[in-house]
């Protein structure tokens, strides 16, 4: 059987998991990049008929062109769409910036917005680490993420037909590495139901791939949050594998030390809702 994934990174966890727990089908990633390019993006729309399955996140941003879900659905193809994982629950201060603005971390897109809504306030770096504590994540939101992002996950899902099966996931431990990196017990389990739909038999369900994000960046789960949501983790932030290098490791000041470093000189996304909301809460904090 021909398959067709389109969607982001998730889209290339997804082919792998397909592939180990039922070998023998062509799967192929479509793609996984919004595109500029139309005149590509209609090739590979044009090409989505040599499948007999199109499996598809619910993309619905301009920059995906002809390949939008809304659009390929009019077009007589047999299309399922599974769901997006972007949960920030476990990481609610990580934030995602675009890379063209130039910023360079060892976190690649990742910032925190508490640090970068220090730094556009004005504090110093010693500043900045006070702010990390369970008063101000209060005041941000931060405890109540996890339950909102399980809500609304899982209502997603339900529409899709799919479950997320959190309680499960957080038994085998913190299941995001970045809002958007689920660890790889999630994909498999949206891999089977992804089959499932498509009534492809499973041959190995015990299939487990090697992790595809091992050597992207991690985001720790902050102490006090831990504590409400009943996991534990250290706080160490993980920087992206660099060739011939080991992987970088940084406890929160080294973290604020770096971000300082990076932001220093730069335009910021100060627009971003996060981090305006960051910015208002530590006006409200330390003037």
């Amino acid at each position: 059987m021909k398959i067709g994934v389109i969607g982001n990174c998730q889209a290339l966890l997804l082919i792998n998991h397909i592939n180990a727990l039922s070998p023998g089908h062509d799967v192929t990633l479509v793609s996984m990049y919004r595109s500029s390019d139309e005149a590509a993006l209609a090739a590979l729309s044009d090409s989505l008929f040599g499948f007999d399955i199109i499996l598809t996140q619910n993309l619905t941003d301009s920059s995906w062109g002809p390949l939008r879900t809304k659009t390929l659905s009019s077009k007589g193809l047999k299309l399922d769409i599974y769901p997006t994982v972007h949960f920030t629950g476990f990481q609610p201060d990580a934030v995602h910036v675009s890379t063209r603005l130039g910023l360079r971390t060892p976190f690649g897109p990742w910032q925190s917005s508490l640090v970068m809504a220090a730094f556009l306030r004005g504090l110093s770096r010693k500043r900045a680490l006070a702010l990390f504590n369970a008063y101000i994540y209060s005041q941000l939101g931060f405890f109540d993420e996890y339950a909102a992002s399980v809500e609304y996950h899982g209502r997603v899902a339900r529409n899709l037909g799919f479950e997320m099966n959190f309680n499960a996931w957080k038994e085998e431990g913190i299941f995001t590495s970045v809002p958007h990196h689920p660890k790889p017990w999630v994909m498999k389990d949206i891999a089977l139901q992804c089959l499932a739909k498509c009534r492809i038999p499973v041959t190995d369900a015990d299939a487990m791939p090697v992790d595809m994000m091992i050597g992207t960046p991690v985001w720790p789960v902050y102490t006090e949050i831990c504590e409400r949501i009943g996991v534990y983790d250290d706080m160490i932030f993980k920087g992206r594998w660099q060739k011939d290098a080991e992987l970088q490791s940084f406890d929160l000041d080294e973290m604020i030390s770096i971000s300082y470093d990076a932001y220093d000189g730069r335009s910021l996304p100060s627009e971003l809702s996060q981090i305006s909301h960051a910015v208002q809460v530590i006006e409200a904090a330390v003037g």
